[in-house]
């Protein structure tokens, strides 16, 4: 993937809803943009692993398979589609992925883009961690500029940030916290990240909430508390990322 500065934006989305829920500032705005879907590889036919199971499946496969639909359906109320890698989700396999394999693959999927989106890696999972710091290594080689997008729901866990939403609240809180915890991983000092918070209006909110449950088989336990997480009017019309300076 080289540098361009008439190319599309990217958004690299470790698995099949982490763009829409987590970078529909750039899915559903009007300028030109690819999803690259990373791990959207099919599963061999077997008993589902604990998440499908509680999704309600009963076969691996049938269950990738209409995720794979649903993704289809969520990103073309945007107008979009994306490219789907063949790598196993974390729940279909037995050995962490081959970090080289996922850069080629990448780098072959799409082949030039202006800016790149890649997961920070908040809360910690293993798939967005390397789609993370494939996109940095990306960066460094081509002078890709690279944005990280916080993760939904992890990001939310202890709610958003004050600064985020403009709330009352000090610095310091559980949710800062818990941020600086996941970003001391990132492999850049803390100065190279700016903070960019995007506020929905209440049309973008709508529709990213009609885009976030095309998502049937995975926005019920997504969204799953006391008061329906992903759509609460205090976490809804919000996405952050983050600037990165990697010179």
């Amino acid at each position: 993937m080289e540098h361009a500065d008439s190319a599309p934006t990217v958004v690299l989305s470790p698995h099949l809803d982490d763009a829409v829920l987590s970078a529909w500032s750039v899915v559903g705005d009007a300028g030109a943009a690819e999803v690259v879907n990373v791990f959207a590889g099919v599963p061999e036919d077997g008993p589902p692993p604990r998440w499908d199971r509680l999704a309600g499946a009963e076969s691996s496969r049938a269950h990738m398979e209409a995720r794979l639909e649903e993704d289809r359906a969520a990103l073309a109320l945007a107008g979009r589609s994306a490219v789907y890698l063949p790598f196993l989700d974390r729940h279909y396999r037995s050995a962490a992925p081959d970090a080289d394999q996922l850069a080629e693959a990448i780098d072959a999927a799409v082949a030039a883009a202006s800016l790149v989106y890649a997961p920070a890696g908040i809360g910690g999972h293993e798939d967005h961690v390397v789609v993370r710091d494939i996109a940095l290594d990306l960066g460094r080689r081509s002078g890709m500029p690279v944005r990280l997008y916080a993760e939904l729901p992890y990001a939310i866990r202890f709610g958003w940030p004050a600064w985020v939403t403009g709330a009352a609240g000090d610095a310091g809180g559980a949710a800062d916290l818990d941020w600086d915890a996941y970003l001391g991983s990132v492999p850049l000092p803390r100065s190279a990240l700016t903070a960019r918070v995007r506020r929905f209006d209440d049309a973008q909110t709508d529709a990213k909430l009609t885009a976030m449950k095309r998502y049937r088989t995975q926005f019920r336990l997504l969204n799953q508390s006391p008061f329906g997480v992903l759509e609460h009017p205090l976490v809804l019309p919000w996405e952050v990322a983050w600037s990165v300076e990697l010179s």
